[in-house]
């Protein structure tokens, strides 16, 4: 990635596509979780654990924003600039800290959850800025999918269906 980045210093298209793909693809993966731990979050780890599925939910996004913080990062180093691709990772510090003070004791982990992807999204906010600044790349060209990239996603999750359901010796349909 940093090799790419360097390849040109104003243009983050490989960045910018690999962004989108990426949210698309973790959006999808956060959904089927979701749905996952609602169903087997008790009768895997027990009743103690039946109210954790919102702060699990909560922090989802967050992490989606996370990930997608570390793909501006390693293009803003790629192009020179390792101390504004900090910037963003001290933005989530801070902003971890001040949140957890503030919604911990009110709201317990849900506050935590909620500290956490606030200050997570935040943070990727402040990295999709100044990957904008380098790259010229707008927000919405950043983030929103083409109507091509989703039948790229829909195109690989079919061979990644097929490889798998081969690979485990389950006939084709």
């Amino acid at each position: 990635m940093p090799h790419v980045a360097a390849s040109s210093s104003t243009i983050g298209g490989s960045t910018t596509r690999l962004t989108r793909f990426t949210v698309m693809a973790l959006g999808i993966l956060a959904l089927a979780l979701i749905v996952l731990v609602w169903f087997f979050l008790e009768p895997v780890y027990g009743k103690a654990f039946s109210r954790s599925w919102w702060p699990f939910v909560i922090l989802l996004p967050g992490t989606i924003c996370w990930l997608v913080l570390g793909l501006f990062n390693v293009d803003i180093e790629g192009r020179g600039r390792p101390g504004l691709a900090s910037l963003a990772s001290i933005v989530a510090g801070v902003s971890t800290i001040v949140l957890d003070f503030v919604l911990i004791p009110r709201l317990g982990a849900v506050g935590a959850a909620l500290a956490s992807t606030i200050a997570k999204t935040g943070a990727t906010l402040c990295g999709s800025v100044i990957f904008f600044r380098l790259t010229g790349e707008g927000m919405q060209k950043q983030f929103i999918p083409t109507r091509m990239e989703v039948y790229d996603l829909h195109r690989v999750a079919g061979e990644l269906f097929t490889f798998t359901t081969a690979a485990i010796g389950l006939p084709k349909k």
